[in-house]
C-alpha cells in the first residue's frame, strides 16, 4: 500500500492521501506546533520546586502532543501503535505530500515536527 509522489514512495493509498488534505486532527498537529513550539524548545528544562522535581511545559506538552500525533496515526493506521520509525516514517510521509500538494510551509513543519520527536524519544521524555 504505497503510492509515489514526484519521486517520493509514501506508505497510503490514494484515499489516505485525500484524507490527509481534510484531517482535522492534522491540522491541530500544525497547529498546536507552530503556536506553542518555541515556548516548548524554551522549557526543555526540569523546573525546581521547593518539595521535590515536578515536570517542566516541555514534558507535559509532549505527552499531550505525542497523544495527537498517535491519534492521527491510529486514524490512517487503526489498531496499530506505531514505534519511533514508523511514526517518523509517517511525518517523512505527511511532509512528501505537503509537498506534492505544494504547501512549503505544512513540509517545513512535519520535518520539524520529525526531528523533535527523535530528539526527545532518544533523550527518553516520556
Amino acid at each position: 500500500m504505497s503510492v509515489k509522489l514526484n519521486d517520493s514512495k509514501v506508505n497510503r493509498t490514494e484515499f489516505m492521501i485525500w484524507h490527509y488534505q481534510h484531517s482535522i486532527t492534522k491540522r491541530k498537529i500544525l497547529q498546536t506546533w507552530r503556536r506553542d513550539k518555541r515556548k516548548f524548545l524554551k522549557s526543555l528544562i526540569w523546573e525546581k520546586s521547593t518539595e521535590n522535581q515536578t515536570s517542566s511545559y516541555a514534558v507535559e506538552f509532549y505527552k499531550n502532543f505525542k497523544s495527537l500525533l498517535f491519534q492521527s496515526y491510529q486514524e490512517e493506521f487503526p489498531n496499530n501503535r506505531p514505534t519511533l520509525l514508523e511514526l517518523c516514517d509517517w511525518l517523512s510521509d505527511n511532509a512528501a505530500i505537503s509537498k506534492y500538494i505544494e504547501n512549503e510551509l505544512d513540509e517545513r513543519t512535519w520535518l520539524d515536527i520529525r526531528r523533535c520527536a527523535k530528539i526527545l524519544v532518544d533523550g527518553r521524555i516520556k
